[in-house]
């Protein structure tokens, strides 16, 4: 603090009447509403230093805490895992050869009654687990989705609307048709069958 914001009232009183020339007891009104015109200069300039002072711990609280998260190996902006080059592993790469259905299994499988979707459904356990053909069939996660899959196939099949009668009619069919529809015509109006 400035040795001004550290003045009594009476100082800062003192020093008002000497500055401006006042007279204590004629103007004591004005000397007031300077006084309290200076008093809030120094607060605003208190409230002003304190809220400096208050960014600044902020700022070092900042830096503290991303010096933390970088020691806990913790990204310090986003407070993601950060990967390091030591826990980097190179990411395993497939058996191609146990990982597809060669052309034979494939079509073992489809004379077995296997669809094309359970076909790639099963080459996709056979990367994930690594298994073989065999092993891969009878993997719960295999027949778990097959079972569900057939409920889904199942439902959509029932969705479907009922036929109503099929194919086409022949001539006489159309022609009583044709002969109901004139009689239901008002007087007056003949029905004329396109040609």
């Amino acid at each position: 603090m400035t040795p001004e914001e550290q003045k009594t009232e009476d100082e800062l009183r003192q020093e008002i009447v000497t500055e401006y020339d006042f007279d204590e007891t004629n103007d004591e009104e004005s000397i007031n509403k300077i006084l309290d015109l200076k008093k809030d200069r120094y607060s605003a300039t208190n409230q002003k230093k304190e809220a400096q002072k208050i960014s600044d711990d902020r700022g070092k609280r900042k830096e503290e805490l991303k010096g933390f998260l970088k020691e806990a190996g913790l990204d310090p902006n986003t407070g993601k895992k950060l990967e390091t080059e030591e826990k980097k592993e190179a990411p395993k790469e497939p058996n191609e050869q146990e990982a597809t259905l060669s052309d034979r299994d494939a079509s073992y499988l489809f004379g077995q009654g296997y669809k094309r979707t359970e076909l790639r459904y099963l080459e996709k356990i056979m990367k994930i687990t690594g298994k073989d053909m065999d092993n891969a069939l009878q993997d719960s996660s295999f027949t778990t989705w097959q079972k569900d899959n057939d409920k889904l196939i199942t439902r959509r099949g029932s969705q479907l609307k009922a036929s109503r009668g099929g194919g086409e009619r022949t001539k006489s069919e159309q022609s009583e048709t044709t002969a109901k529809m004139a009689e239901d015509l008002p007087e007056g109006f003949e029905y004329k069958p396109k040609k």
